[in-house]
């Protein structure tokens, strides 16, 4: 028997179908009517029962409001998906799958970036480690790529959405930065502007790291306690 969940954003509820840890049938409408794009960021809360509360922040990891497509809207956005679904296919070379969306472990705060195949756009990326995946299936985190502010301003900005998830945006504090070495590096949180960044330390991790604009990496929580330790993945 297939699985569903109820994804629930607001006052409104979709049925999706799940296969393993993809989201299928009923994520395409979910995506019309909430205005997904390209670069949003999408928090998953699990409620219990199959139930996921779900929080949408765009590129500036500001929270989008939430205002849905109604029938009209949603019906003319897919006719002219479905016209020119082909061609786009076709000429970027997608797999017709690239609509599933993978959802984390039960019970645990989720954050995905999304881009046209469902990958952390970077088009100068490293692969982000493959042998970290025992170590995060329990820990909350996000993927993200180094952008030219990270070097320009010697900072690091948290998605708002995974700073609420984890209580970090009220806070200031130190925090500890592990590369994949296993290597410490004790950086400053705290808010700044409308954003939770990571400041003092950053531009000390990055260079030691040899870290570049275009890097995608693996931002993992794994102590939330006085001082966050953070595995950092490139």
């Amino acid at each position: 028997m297939p699985a569903y969940t109820v994804l629930r954003r607001g006052d409104r509820k979709w049925m999706v179908r799940i296969s393993g840890q993809c989201l299928q049938e009923g994520w395409r409408r979910f995506a019309l009517e909430n205005k997904l794009e390209v670069g949003d960021f999408i928090v998953f809360k699990h409620e219990g029962n199959m139930v996921f509360e779900v929080m949408v922040f765009g590129p500036s990891h500001c929270e989008r409001q939430h205002h849905t497509l109604d029938h009209d809207d949603v019906r003319n956005a897919e006719r002219k998906q479905k016209e020119t679904s082909s061609e786009k296919f076709e000429s970027s070379g997608l797999r017709r799958d690239s609509t599933r969306t993978r959802l984390g472990p039960l019970g645990t705060k989720t954050v995905i970036s999304i881009d046209n195949e469902g990958k952390v756009p970077s088009p100068k990326s490293r692969k982000v480690s493959s042998n970290d995946d025992e170590e995060s299936d329990n820990n909350p985190y996000f993927l993200s790529w180094i952008k030219p502010y990270c070097v320009n301003w010697s900072t690091l900005n948290i998605p708002m959405g995974f700073a609420k998830a984890n209580n970090l945006c009220n806070r200031r504090c130190n925090l500890v930065l592990r590369d994949p070495q296993q290597r410490s590096w004790q950086v400053e949180l705290g808010p700044k502007f409308s954003h939770v960044c990571i400041t003092r330390g950053w531009n000390a991790f990055f260079t030691a790291n040899g870290l570049k604009i275009g890097d995608s990496f693996k931002f993992e929580l794994v102590e939330n306690g006085e001082t966050p330790i953070v595995n950092f993945y490139f």
